[in-house]
């Protein structure tokens, strides 16, 4: 007669070591720790998932270059963007439910010459991806543009600054601001604190300012 520990053993044997493995929680002292799928940009996204189950990290931000073409040029990108049946997407957010990470923002960088169809599909990949936050590298001007569409789809868009000062780019307080300034609620700030330092801001007092 078998022992319960035995027959787990047994049991567990027959398993796959993926689906035996306990699912990652990076939630340490209370504080979630997570991650853009950027950092593992040099491997393919099943890659990325598994390297982020290894490490333990249970939350994710998906890159956009993740999911998009590589090859193609802007046009082609464009085209695939606008066409793209949003399963790609809806099966994305399945792998990482799988995997159990949390997919809780996807990466869209709108810039100045995106289409307005280019805009509304990427809340529509918000959508199917299960996330309520977009985030990108983008323009002040862009923000005026984003902010209809992200108001209607009740997603939060977070702008992500560099460390240029160029004008138009995010990297001072007072781009942040401009961008917001008359928007809805759902035009954010995505504050890199490295990039932010490096412009030459003060993070902490700004994050103790806006908090």
């Amino acid at each position: 007669m078998l022992s319960r520990r035995a027959f787990h053993r047994l049991a567990l044997a027959g398993v796959p070591a993926s689906l035996a493995l306990a699912k990652p929680n990076s939630k340490i002292n209370g504080v979630q720790i997570g991650a853009q799928s950027y950092s593992f940009r040099d491997r393919s996204l099943d890659e990325a998932i598994k390297g982020m189950v290894e490490v333990g990290l249970s939350e994710c931000e998906l890159y956009q270059g993740h999911i998009e073409p590589k090859d193609g040029g802007r046009d082609a990108l464009r085209q695939w963007r606008t066409t793209v049946s949003m399963d790609v997407f809806k099966d994305v957010r399945k792998k990482f439910k799988d995997a159990g990470i949390l997919l809780y923002a996807y990466n869209y960088s709108f810039r100045d010459d995106f289409s307005d169809a280019e805009i509304a599909r990427g809340f529509e990949m918000a959508d199917a991806l299960g996330v309520k936050i977009l985030t990108a590298s983008s323009t002040v001007p862009m923000a005026k543009r984003i902010d209809p569409y992200a108001a209607k789809a009740k997603v939060y868009v977070g702008m992500h600054g560099h460390s240029s000062t160029k004008p138009g780019e995010f990297a001072s307080p007072a781009s942040f601001e401009e961008a917001m300034h008359g928007a809805s609620k759902y035009i954010d700030i995505n504050l890199d604190i490295g990039h932010f330092t490096a412009a030459g801001f003060d993070a902490v007092d700004y994050l103790k300012k806006q908090h």
